[in-house]
């Protein structure tokens, strides 16, 4: 990477395991969510989750710094995969909603996915 250049990255949110299974009703995973560092996705794949701690720790290991987080999936997450979309007018809102809360204190945090631009650190 160019000292100038930027690396963008989406991570599952590992502090936010616990929020589609608590939205949908599912108590039991919703607890044992909180302990997880990995999932079964909605594919039925395992997979794992980080923390912001991690992910700060891994980006200055290699001499980057974060320079921006976003929320990805902050209102949706608990919508199932096989739901079709709205119709455009409600996506129009839903996306608005979406952006909206991806970029606002503290919502952005409690989302599925993170999404974090990191700069040179020198």
């Amino acid at each position: 990477m160019e000292a100038d250049g930027h690396l963008s990255i989406t991570f599952r949110n590992g502090h936010a395991l616990a929020m589609r299974p608590g939205l949908r009703g599912d108590w039991a995973a919703a607890l044992t969510a909180f302990d997880a560092t990995s999932y079964v996705n909605e594919l039925g794949v395992a997979s794992r989750a980080s923390k912001t701690d991690d992910i700060k720790a891994a980006l200055t290991a290699a001499g980057l710094r974060p320079v921006a987080w976003h929320g990805v999936r902050v209102l949706t997450d608990a919508i199932a995969a096989d739901v079709p979309p709205p119709d455009p007018e409600a996506l129009e809102l839903l996306l608005r909603a979406e952006e909206r809360a991806g970029s606002t204190e503290p919502y952005k945090w409690m989302a599925s996915q993170l999404h974090v631009v990191a700069a040179s650190a020198s």
